[in-house]
């Protein structure tokens, strides 16, 4: 029954993975587009980018304390995607910047919301069948890319409009794919009444630097986030050739994703953490040269690092570090974390291409280095559920 039970929730969780990334795949890399297409400036689509950030960091925290007081995790991630899938379709009616702004607003709050709730339900299957993280969240990177590249090939035929319409679709499929996600209760006996709302325990100094480290690092994609498409755009890159260059990256994040056991058994999530911000440095200074394509290339193949290697850090440091009935709410603290540090890289992000385009890449760098000093300042940070980790 247990087997049954494993092999259900790897299927199910995979699943929801890859619909879950199909529109972000679009989103990411041809959103800006469609804000471009509407008549909005590089200031303003940095202010929209910067929506959904700063809305995650209001409302996932509280969304994940919430999910943690209830036994199945499934209903709230049902409930988010659909109201998502709504206010999308409504931004659709948006022509204007304050209408859009309002529309996209609206969909962000439930959203940004369901990430880390699945992030939490991916945990209790790592300590409840020692599933493997990496292998469950790849399906997600490979299914970005290939939205990231059908998407980019698409619009090299269609407008711009056709951008929402992909992104909406890929949404209400979400919706399907979280009503099967599996049941999966947090065990009675792993959350005390006493304990449950009492922060201090899990949340240490040392583990809050590790989260804003690692929140540093992922910042430090703002830039490339924002105006990387625009930017390749510009050099004269194809939509194809575009789509491509993110489908790259996805590729270096799946192949960690993939070999996460191995790397895990020979370097610790903080470990992980630093080589995400070593491989930030070197690829955000780079990039402000404008290499040619292969230089392009290359660079994107750093990606399995300064995200994969980023990410799968963190999950598993919060995963060695918190409690079973904590996950949602520590979750959605590192979600704050990170969306603050993310929404002010965005909001410079404009100002920064507005001003020097493609040389502004370098100082994302500085991220890179901030984690570093953040990662020093936490190196002492313990992990007393090292051994209910499981992945």
């Amino acid at each position: 029954m247990s087997e049954l039970l494993s092999l259900q929730f790897n299927r199910r969780m995979s699943a929801f993975y890859a619909v879950l990334f199909l529109g972000i795949g679009v989103y990411q890399p041809f959103f800006p587009l469609w804000l471009q297409a509407r008549g909005l400036d590089p200031w303003q689509i940095s202010v929209i980018l910067a929506v959904p950030l700063s809305i995650r960091v209001f409302f996932a925290p509280v969304s994940g304390a919430l999910s943690d007081r209830h036994a199945d995790r499934r209903p709230a991630i049902v409930a988010y995607a659909a109201l998502t899938a709504i206010f999308f379709f409504l931004l659709g009616f948006a022509t204007e910047f304050l209408w859009i702004f309002v529309a996209i607003s609206a969909a962000a709050l439930f959203w940004t919301s369901i990430m880390p709730l699945t992030e939490a339900l991916a945990l209790q299957g790592v300590r409840r069948f020692g599933a493997d993280y990496g292998r469950l969240r790849l399906w997600g990177s490979i299914s970005f890319i290939a939205a990231s590249f059908l998407a980019g090939a698409a619009l090299d035929v269609l407008p711009p409009d056709s951008v929402h319409a992909l992104i909406l679709a890929a949404m209400i499929l979400s919706v399907i794919a979280a009503s099967r996600l599996p049941r999966l209760p947090v065990p009675a006996e792993a959350s005390p009444p006493e304990d449950r709302g009492r922060r201090s325990r899990v949340v240490t100094g040392s583990v809050l630097a590790v989260l804003a480290a690692a929140g540093a690092v992922q910042s430090s994609h703002a830039l490339l986030y924002g105006f990387g498409s625009l930017h390749w755009q510009a050099m004269g890159l194809s939509g194809t050739t575009i789509g491509l260059l993110w489908a790259l990256g996805v590729i270096a994040e799946i192949t960690f994703f993939y070999l996460s056991r191995r790397v895990l058994g020979r370097l610790s999530p903080t470990a992980l953490i630093g080589l995400g911000a070593g491989a930030a440095i070197l690829r955000w200074g780079a990039l402000g040269l404008e290499p040619p394509l292969a230089g392009l290339v290359a660079l994107q193949l750093l990606h399995g690092l300064t995200f994969g290697a980023t990410h799968l850090g963190t999950i598993h440091f919060i995963g060695r570090t918190v409690p079973d009935h904590r996950t949602g709410a520590v979750q959605g603290l590192f979600f704050t974390i990170s969306g603050v540090l993310m929404a002010a890289s965005m909001l410079a992000s404009g100002a920064l291409y507005r001003s020097f385009e493609g040389a502004a890449f370098p100082a994302m760098a500085v991220l890179g280095v901030v984690a570093l000093i953040l990662l020093g300042i936490g190196r002492r940070a313990t992990h007393p559920q090292s051994a209910a980790g499981g992945g």
